[in-house]
């Protein structure tokens, strides 16, 4: 599995789409997990659309239980499925659980995401990261961000790669501080998964 991490709007999409080419898995699958509720969803799926546009994806919409994509995709074993956003499945799946402890939340997740890559021949993960701190949330952001991070965690120590690209705010760690998260994470794994920082003015993804 490969995981696309970063700040909204640096460039995740584009760098997973590039990174699922380079795989030369003859099939390509786009899982849309994004629940359109306004015209601003409806404006962000028809970009997307555009930016996948002859590239070879065949389009999958699943807001919740992942899993069920199987169903819709032939020869999965040569196939590499991009599941795009982690952020947007973690919120769907929060609203569906009601009151479900945040750990259990999780690890229901991270089930349905193991699964889904034990059965298809590549899977890539975009998801986002956010201030876990600021203080203008409310308690229902608090509670879906302090999620997504448990989630991205789990999702950085099972992946083989992982490709990070961010946009910093004054509201966010230094780069110095984020560099050392993935030194330190890397030093942690034992399975011998890749690193990367990928600067949001390159727009060639690395070879994998």
């Amino acid at each position: 599995m490969i995981l696309v991490i970063g700040t909204p709007n640096s460039g995740k999409s584009v760098l997973a789409e590039e990174l699922a080419i380079k795989t030369h898995a003859p099939v390509r699958y786009y899982l849309a997990t994004m629940e359109v509720r306004d015209e601003a969803g409806l404006r962000r799926v028809a970009k997307h659309r555009r930016q996948r546009e002859g590239k070879g994806f065949v389009t999958i919409e699943r807001t919740c239980d992942i899993t069920k994509a199987l169903s819709e995709i032939k020869d999965a074993s040569r196939s590499v499925v991009l599941l795009e956003c982690m952020a947007n499945l973690v919120g769907n799946e929060m609203h569906r659980a009601g009151s479900l402890e945040e750990d259990r939340l999780a690890d229901r997740i991270m089930d349905d995401i193991q699964f889904l890559a034990a059965h298809v021949r590549h899977l890539i993960v975009v998801t986002d990261e956010y201030e876990k701190d600021d203080r203008g949330y409310d308690d229902e952001t608090r509670t879906y961000v302090r999620l997504l991070d448990l989630v991205n965690g789990k999702l950085m120590e099972c992946a083989d790669a992982v490709y990070r690209r961010c946009i910093y705010s004054s509201a966010m760690a230094s780069v110095h501080e984020r560099e050392e998260r993935i030194q330190t994470v890397e030093d942690n794994q034992m399975d011998g998964s890749l690193f990367f920082t990928v600067q949001p003015d390159s727009d060639a993804a690395p070879d994998i």
